[in-house]
């Protein structure tokens, strides 16, 4: 965060036109979510950032990593810095895909504009499966089983 108001004060940048994209525990993982304004939810960096631009009022892009698996271990930092399994590293390009879509949209079209359109879910289609309108990492969560890494030790995220 406090590189942030520096590059904000160059680029005489108002907080309504700063983008932080950073991880959400509080949504799944794979699912973006974009939001102006409100509290740090304990998020240390968007503390730092609010902190050091005097005022929560800037566009945010959450990337959801969800939250840790039942029986993990550790504190929430240390689910939140491990590293991804591989059927989350194979999700990556995608995720990051839409989220660059999603900063252009907001760059093209506005933030309400962009909101409405990533935020939206589309309604299920009572014809496929229940679980057909959710993303596969929806789909692969409630399947994700704890593992061990190479070495014999667990995973800090619970998964290999």
């Amino acid at each position: 965060g406090q590189s942030v108001q520096p590059a904000a004060a160059f680029f005489k940048a108002p907080p309504a036109q700063i983008i932080v994209l950073h991880d959400e525990i509080d949504i799944p993982f794979g699912e973006l979510r974009l939001k102006v304004g409100g509290g740090h939810a304990g998020h240390n960096g968007i503390r730092s950032v609010t902190q050091s631009m005097g005022t929560p009022d800037f566009v945010r892009l959450r990337i959801g990593v969800g939250r840790p698996p039942p029986g993990f271990r550790g504190e929430v930092a240390d689910f939140v810095l491990s590293s991804f399994d591989a059927m989350e590293r194979a999700e990556l390009p995608g995720i990051l895909k839409r989220g660059a879509e999603s900063v252009l949209d907001v760059l093209a079209r506005g933030v309400t504009a962009a909101t409405n359109k990533l935020n939206t879910k589309p309604k299920p289609n009572p014809r496929s499966g229940a679980d057909a309108d959710k993303p596969s990492s929806e789909k692969a969560s409630s399947e994700k089983k704890t593992a061990s890494s190479g070495s014999g030790a667990a995973s800090p995220r619970g998964k290999a």
